[in-house]
């Protein structure tokens, strides 16, 4: 059935990939969420670079004509920039919610389909090893999944969206 992700658990010779996709799937509203936040900020990031050109072209323009630089227009700067100031802070706090969020519930299901695996294969499991130092091994082999999920996911994108964004700026400023 297309459009329906089965659980892993059906096909135990599924890799790895196949795995996490799964398990990301199901919060991908949560890291797009974290994305958008991301890519909003880096949109930010931009406009108070754009401003502080601007204050500092104005000024080497004062300096080259040997004058001061006009109060007013570093007025009509500095709230631009404390407002992108904290609006950066805001949405960086926003992303790194959601990404977390995300990974927290990725890795709640997934230790929770192990531990219902475990559980299913009932006294045959004590040839895998004791029960204390199975499930301790389980649990922080998923929470080792931590940085993945909540940063690398939306970093990977990140990658390639912020450097093409700075480069629309630029050629739109630059054309």
């Amino acid at each position: 059935m297309k459009g329906r992700m089965t659980s892993p658990m059906a096909d135990p010779r599924r890799g790895v990939d196949s795995w996490l996709r799964w398990l990301l799937a199901s919060q991908r509203t949560l890291l797009l969420t974290a994305l958008l936040t991301a890519l909003a900020g880096a949109g930010l990031f931009i406009l108070q670079s754009w401003l502080l050109a601007g204050l500092f072209s104005d000024w080497l323009r004062a300096w080259q004509a040997g004058e001061l630089l006009q109060p007013r227009a570093l007025w009509a700067v500095l709230p631009g920039l404390a407002v992108c100031l904290v609006l950066r802070a805001l949405l960086q706090h926003a992303r790194e919610y959601y990404a977390e969020l995300a990974s927290l519930r990725a890795r709640n299901l997934l230790r929770g389909l192990l531990l219902q695996r475990l559980a299913m294969l009932g006294p045959a499991r004590r040839v895998l090893g004791a029960d204390g130092q199975l499930t301790t091994g389980l649990l922080e082999q998923v929470d080792a999944l931590d940085s993945y999920m909540a940063r690398y996911q939306v970093q990977s994108r990140l990658v390639v969206l912020v450097p093409l964004a700075i480069l629309l700026a630029t050629a739109w400023y630059s054309l």
